[in-house]
């Protein structure tokens, strides 16, 4: 019964054979969690040696939209996508949330094992989140909406969660597929005993209601420069405020049209945090973030 299923240990430095696994990375198991329980269900997460996604996407056979998509919050890598309608915009979406502090897409491969029969599940991105945002999550909010709305905690609650994403096309006919659905299950109950929140998003539910502009623009000053000075004098604004407002921001890096992009960099960065929640105005909150855990 899929139930009672459990996780059983397995041994860490087992080799597996790169041609298995297709078109990857993957060398040898490098991470692996373990367990104790009957033995109904084996999981283990395989990752790549170098931290990067297992499976590369793009191929000559696929004749569908795929691409790479440069990313902060993975260390400043490209991370592949396959779905420009699911998984590139969420992509964007966790670069720009504030709740998001890393991000992996294509990030290991789940290997399960269910009376002998093997099922391999790799997920479409790995973020590591604040926790608060998986409280406003569970209390009602779309995956989406939490991370849109989330608002900085204190320092004591910057703890991090790991959060599974499996992003669905309306249209997607796996879906219909009782052996994949099987697999999602299996998934579900390994990811829950290994610590880790699995969450499915559909495009239809979470991603179309978005307005994608806002996050558009602050994604497109990143990588803006900004000076030690511009930091300082960002971050001592906010030290004793709750909030100010993005035009005060802006006035103390420079003047709105070029204090924006210095702006929308430190968010990006995560030293500041501006609410993406509402429309970008001149009256935009932003609030400050604990220097602990920002990406400078």
């Amino acid at each position: 019964m899929l139930q009672d299923a459990l996780l059983t240990g397995v041994a860490a430095g087992t080799c597996i054979d790169k041609e298995e696994l297709g078109e990857t990375t993957m060398q040898t198991i490098c991470e692996v969690e373990e367990f104790l329980g009957p033995t109904h269900l084996q999981a283990q997460i395989l990752r790549s040696d170098d931290g990067r996604p297992v499976r590369p996407i793009i191929n000559g056979r696929q004749r569908k939209w795929t691409g790479k998509y440069f990313c902060l919050k993975a260390g400043a890598q490209s991370m592949p996508w396959e779905s420009r309608k699911c998984e590139l915009p969420l992509l964007k979406l966790a670069e720009a949330s504030s709740a998001v502090v890393a991000l992996l897409a294509q990030p290991h491969c789940l290997r399960m094992t269910l009376e002998g029969k093997r099922f391999d599940y790799y997920p479409d991105l790995e973020l590591t989140v604040l926790p608060s945002f998986l409280k406003a999550y569970h209390d009602g909010a779309s995956f989406c909406r939490a991370l849109v709305g989330w608002a900085p905690a204190t320092a004591a609650e910057m703890r991090y969660a790991k959060v599974i994403v499996e992003a669905k096309d309306d249209s997607d006919r796996r879906m219909a597929d009782p052996e994949y659905l099987l697999k999602l299950d299996l998934a579900k109950q390994a990811y829950r005993n290994l610590g880790f929140h699995m969450v499915t998003v559909m495009r239809s539910t979470d991603l179309d209601p978005l307005d994608f502009a806002d996050l558009h623009s602050v994604l497109r000053f990143r990588l803006a420069r900004f000076t030690a000075v511009d930091e300082i004098g960002a971050v001592s604004l906010l030290r004793d405020a709750a909030h100010v407002s993005l035009l005060d921001v802006c006035d103390a890096l420079g003047g709105w049209r070029r204090g924006r992009a210095k702006a929308y960099a430190l968010h990006c960065r995560r030293l500041i945090s501006i609410d993406l929640a509402t429309s970008l105005s001149a009256f935009t909150r932003v609030r400050p973030m604990p220097r602990e855990i920002s990406l400078s």
